[in-house]
């Protein structure tokens, strides 16, 4: 007879809803480091303009028209900036969320896990004792005055 955990199919359903979790998460955080990929290239976009506003300033001449769609180019990037920035505030929150909800499926999951193995302890002692007694049993036949001993 071997130990069964009566709620061994609950113990599997947590564990699915552990890797639903994890699963999730995991997508959370990939839009949130994407986003984040977005704004670094929003601010090196920044950064080449200004070098060429830079250099174009330095040629002097008729840059002026440039310079002028360089700075109307900065401001747009800085109005994508900010809500890049709305955006990573919202999706930190969504990673956030979906961290909470995949500890606390791996906190279920443990506790069943735990309790499990505390009564498949359990179980084991009480078999050793019932062999144990099986073997006790079986030398005091043997050895019985008039029994079927030696």
């Amino acid at each position: 007879m071997s130990f069964k955990f009566a709620l061994q199919n609950v113990m599997e359903y947590r564990k699915r809803l552990e890797e639903m979790a994890m699963r999730d998460m995991l997508l959370a955080r990939k839009a949130y480091d994407d986003a984040k990929h977005v704004l670094e290239e929003f601010h090196d976009s920044i950064a080449r303009s200004r070098l060429m506003a830079g250099q174009l300033h330095k040629e002097g001449g008729q840059a002026a028209e440039n310079l002028r769609q360089i700075d109307s180019f900065v401001s747009g990037q800085i109005v994508r900036i900010q809500r890049q920035n709305l955006l990573l505030g919202e999706l930190m929150l969504e990673v956030e969320k979906k961290q909470t909800i995949l500890v606390q499926a791996a906190q279920d999951f443990i506790i069943l896990e735990k309790g499990r193995e505390k009564l498949k302890k359990r179980y084991m002692e009480k078999q050793k004792k019932l062999e144990l007694k099986a073997i006790d049993d079986m030398v005091v036949m043997k050895f019985r005055p008039g029994g079927q001993g030696l």
